[in-house]
Order: C-alpha cells, then sequence, then structure tokens
C-alpha cells in the first residue's frame, strides 16, 4: 500500500487555531494514533485514520503559510535580497523569484510566503508603475485603442500597449495578468 505524507511540524501550534473544529479535531486523532508530527494520507482509510478533503487539505495548507511584507533591496550577482520590517533579510534565487522579476525593482515591496521557514514564492503588488525604456513608434494618426505595440519597461519586460504609448512615459501594470492598465 503507497502511503504519501505531509510533515505538520507541532499541530499544536497557534496556526492549527484557523483550522476548522472537525478538521483539528481529525487531526488530533491522526496525530495521536501516528504519535509523530506527520499526517498520513493513505490511498485507502485504514486504522480509523481520515483521509482529509481537498477542501481541509488546502485549509491546512493555508494555515501552515506564512505571509510577509518585504522590500526588494538588491541583487549581489547570485541571490535577490529582501527585507522585512524588522530588518530581517531573506535571500532567493532566481528560480525563486523568476515570474515577479518582471515587475519589481530596488525598493518594490513584495508579499513573500514561507513554509516553514523556506520561501517559496514572491509576488508583486497587484499594480506596479513602471518607465517605457523602449517602445516601437506609433503611426501618426492611428488613434484606435485596440492596436496594440511591444514596449520594454525598464526591469526587462515586455508589455502590449497602445499605440500612443511612447518611450520615457511611466505606465501602470497589472501584475496578475501584465497587461498595460493606463499611462501615470
Amino acid at each position: 500500500e503507497v502511503m504519501r505524507y505531509f510533515d505538520l511540524g507541532d499541530h499544536r501550534d497557534k496556526k492549527s487555531k484557523h483550522l476548522s473544529g472537525g478538521l483539528r479535531r481529525r487531526l488530533s486523532i491522526g496525530m495521536a494514533v501516528i504519535t509523530e508530527p506527520k499526517l498520513l494520507f493513505l490511498d485507502e482509510p485504514t486504522l480509523g485514520l481520515d483521509v482529509l478533503s481537498r477542501r481541509d487539505l488546502h485549509s491546512l495548507i493555508r494555515s501552515l503559510v506564512e505571509t510577509k511584507k518585504m522590500t526588494y533591496s538588491y541583487y549581489d550577482g547570485e541571490f535577490y535580497v529582501f527585507m522585512d520590517e524588522e530588518y530581517n533579510q531573506t535571500m532567493l534565487t532566481f528560480d525563486q523569484i523568476e515570474e515577479a522579476l518582471k515587475y519589481i525593482k530596488e525598493n518594490d515591496t513584495v508579499t513573500v510566503k514561507f513554509l516553514y521557514g523556506n520561501a517559496f514564492s514572491v509576488e508583486p503588488e497587484n499594480f506596479v508603475e513602471l518607465k517605457v525604456i523602449e517602445a516601437e513608434p506609433g503611426v501618426k494618426g492611428n488613434t484606435a485603442t485596440n492596436v496594440m505595440k511591444n514596449a520594454k519597461v525598464e526591469t526587462g519586460a515586455t508589455i502590449q500597449v497602445p499605440m500612443f504609448v511612447e518611450e520615457g512615459e511611466t505606465i501602470r501594470i497589472d501584475t496578475r495578468t501584465g497587461e498595460y492598465m493606463s499611462r501615470v
């Protein structure tokens, strides 16, 4: 029988209060039976242990994730360094923040998610303002609002913008979709 497990650490910590009563009760029963800080997911329920529903599993994972607002400080050639309000530094690799790099520059605020102290997600603010450093020239007299062109912003990302946007202008971008929102 194949078993998979998710390490819970100490299930009695303060984060367990965010779990529903039924889920907390099942975890307590499971932990007592297993006697280790691990929750077993069995292909078939055995030994009286419950298999968590998908909703309960998502609830459990959300309760274990710590979210921090951090400031992107600098890139040292190997690591991207972020700092929290208490001046604690977190160093992340390119692979960990690749998507967020399109929209952040030094001193920007981001949301970093941690699981057991290890960062696994970096999210820029939902809307950012970036300067256009390269833009294809617009055609004079072209005022159609649905005609788009490529523009490169100061972070290096290429964004589709309306024809009237020119090099040197600052634009607002929705980082969730990567879409141009407006000129600033």
